[in-house]
């Protein structure tokens, strides 16, 4: 049975990028049943851009224009994941754009597979001048999840995504298609947890059901100054991720870890401790002291203070 399917679009201030992404969602193989873009309080009139495109091309297509006072990514995807009447959603960032056979092809694999809560892809990385990351896939942990084949190249994880995602998200944004009963059995996103929300939601998600994915490139990712996950804010996503496994170590019980998952939850804590701990101290002795404090602060004293780390943050004074 055919699905129904909405491509959620959150927005801000994005009246620079956004009829480029919906002119990606015009062009798929397989149209959308509806398209929900979510003005997350813009200044910049991109309500109004989204409102003049589907006058002007977007005949034919269901869209409909949400706004809401400036709260966030996490906060925009939930108000349109509340308001969409599909069973499937696309999630795609204003500034990313999606290829033709997308939302088709990870459709499909809800056929496929129909006891999955989650379909995605690979996406590719570009600026203005060109691809700068051909894969984001490359080099991270979705090999360590097993899977077995379908047709098509669909690959079904045969087992909980939870342990992989720990160390951080292979899932890009752009080609994320989830089960929108799920996504309410889940509890939606944290809206309190910004840069990294998605992954968060995604540890939730993945204690529901199986994700599945097609090992090729389905979406673009948009590097820009604007991008939340920019270098210049790497040590406020480091504590945000650190927030993420200490939400999974308080909710270990209701999410039903096992002791394996348990464990590997404890590792990937110490481990970004001290990646955090090694950010900061590139940063000056503000950053270091800050982020020492920020430990104490939620119970970890020993070994926050490293004479290492300590001399890397005078050094950088």
């Amino acid at each position: 049975m055919n699905r129904t399917i909405a491509v959620l679009i959150p927005a801000y201030n994005a009246r620079d990028f956004l009829v480029e992404a919906l002119e990606s969602v015009r062009a798929q193989t397989r149209p959308p049943d509806q398209i929900v873009v979510v003005d997350d309080g813009s200044t910049d009139g991109t309500a109004d851009v989204a409102r003049a495109w589907h006058a002007d091309r977007g005949s034919g297509i269901a869209l409909s224009v949400l706004s809401q006072a400036n709260a966030g990514a996490a906060a925009a995807r939930n108000l349109g994941i509340r308001s969409v009447h599909a069973d499937l959603i696309a999630v795609l960032d204003a500034d990313d754009l999606f290829l033709p056979p997308h939302l088709e092809r990870l459709a499909e694999a809800f056929e496929r597979a129909p006891d999955a809560v989650l379909s995605f892809a690979d996406a590719e990385i570009f600026t203005s001048a060109g691809v700068v990351r051909c894969s984001l896939f490359a080099g991270t942990r979705i090999t360590d999840v097993p899977t077995e084949s379908r047709a098509d190249g669909l690959r079904v994880m045969t087992e909980s995504a939870f342990t992989s995602l720990l160390w951080g998200s292979y899932v890009p944004t752009a080609t994320t298609v989830f089960s929108r009963n799920a996504a309410l059995q889940a509890g939606l996103y944290d809206e309190q947890i910004h840069p990294t929300a998605d992954r968060e939601f995604l540890l939730r998600l993945s204690r529901l059901g199986r994700f599945a994915y097609y090992p090729e490139v389905l979406a673009r990712k948009r590097e820009h100054a604007s991008n939340m996950t920019r270098p210049s804010r790497a040590l406020e996503c480091e504590r945000d991720q650190f927030l993420v496994l200490e939400k999974m170590r308080a909710y270990a019980s209701l999410l039903r870890l096992s002791d394996r998952e348990v464990a590997a939850l404890e590792r990937a804590m110490a481990d970004q401790i001290r990646t955090m701990q090694y950010t900061a101290s590139t940063r000056g002795p503000g950053p270091y002291l800050g982020t020492c404090l920020f430990f104490i602060r939620h119970g970890i004293v020993v070994p926050v203070f490293r004479p290492r780390h300590l001399a890397r943050a005078l050094f950088f004074a």
